[in-house]
C-alpha cells in the first residue's frame, strides 16, 4: 500500500452508465465524476451468460467461466436429477486476495456476492448475498465480527426487501426500505474502513442491484410495465447511487 492509503475497490452492483451519467451531468454524483475526469472509465462487458453469479466469481478468481465453474445461481447435484445454490465451495479457482495474504498484506472483503461461506483473508471478510442471514455460521471471518456488527448497528439486512414491497404497490414501503439498506452499509462500510489501515478495502454495494430490479419500470417512462402512479418514487433509484 501506499502512504496515501489503502487501494480500494468498490463494486456497484447492478450499476449502470444510463443513471450514473445522467446524473453525473446534474452534479449528483461528484465522487464518482471525480473519479471519471481524473482517471478512466469505460462500458464492462460482462461475463457471457450475463449471470451475476458467474460475473462475481470472475472478480473473486480473475477466471472465465469454465475456469471457475460458476455457470448460474445453481449447479446440478452429481448423480442426482436436482439441483442446489452455488457457493464459494462451488468455485474452483484461488481468490485474488490469497496474493495479497502471501505478502503478509491486511484486507477487508466485504460483501462480495456469492461468496459464502467466507474463504479466510489476512483481515476481515464479509459473505455477500446468496448467504442466509448475518447470523449463518461462515458469513463473517473471524466469526465473532459479525455479533459485533450487530451489537452496534442491530438487525442487518442482506438486502433490501423491494421486491415484495413493489408487487404489492406499496412504493412508499419499497422506497424506505431501499434507503435504510443504503444507510445500513453505509455506516458499516464506513466503521469497517475506520478499523485499521488497511492494505486493500474491496467492499461491494447490493442495494443497486435491488433497486434497479424492482424500480426500473419506474425510473424509465419507456418501460412496457411502467407505472405512472409510481414515478414520484423513481428517484430512490438514483438516490441509492449517492450514499
Amino acid at each position: 500500500s501506499s502512504a496515501a492509503g489503502p487501494v480500494i475497490l468498490f463494486g456497484i452492483d447492478g450499476g449502470t452508465w444510463r443513471v450514473i451519467e445522467p446524473a453525473i451531468a446534474a452534479g449528483r454524483l461528484p465522487t464518482l465524476a471525480r473519479l471519471c475526469a481524473q482517471g478512466c472509465s469505460a462500458t464492462l462487458l460482462s461475463t457471457w451468460s450475463y449471470c451475476s453469479a458467474s460475473a462475481w466469481a470472475s472478480v473473486i478468481t480473475g477466471l472465465d467461466i469454465p475456469g471457475h465453474g460458476i455457470w448460474n445461481f445453481v449447479s446440478r447435484v452429481p448423480g442426482q436429477y436436482a439441483f442446489e445454490t452455488v457457493s464459494s465451495r462451488s468455485m474452483d479457482g484461488e481468490p485474488f486476495w490469497r496474493h495479497l495474504d502471501a505478502r503478509g498484506l491486511r484486507s477487508a472483503i466485504l460483501n462480495i456476492p456469492i461468496l459464502y461461506p467466507v474463504i479466510p483473508n489476512n483481515g476481515i471478510q464479509l459473505a455477500g448475498w446468496l448467504a442466509p442471514s448475518v447470523r449463518s455460521p461462515g458469513y463473517a471471518h473471524p466469526p465473532e465480527l459479525a455479533s459485533e456488527l450487530l451489537k452496534r448497528f442491530g438487525s442487518l439486512s442482506l438486502l433490501p426487501d423491494v421486491k415484495r414491497f413493489v408487487l404489492d404497490r406499496n412504493y412508499e414501503a419499497a422506497v424506505q426500505n431501499l434507503r435504510q439498506s443504503c444507510e445500513q452499509w453505509e455506516r458499516v462500510f464506513e466503521y469497517l474502513f475506520a478499523m485499521e489501515r488497511w492494505d486493500l478495502f474491496a467492499a461491494v454495494f447490493t442495494p443497486t442491484d435491488a433497486a434497479h430490479h424492482w424500480l426500473w419500470h419506474l425510473y424509465d417512462s419507456k418501460h412496457p410495465d411502467h407505472d405512472p402512479r409510481g414515478a414520484a418514487y423513481a428517484e430512490a433509484l438514483v438516490e441509492a447511487y449517492e450514499v
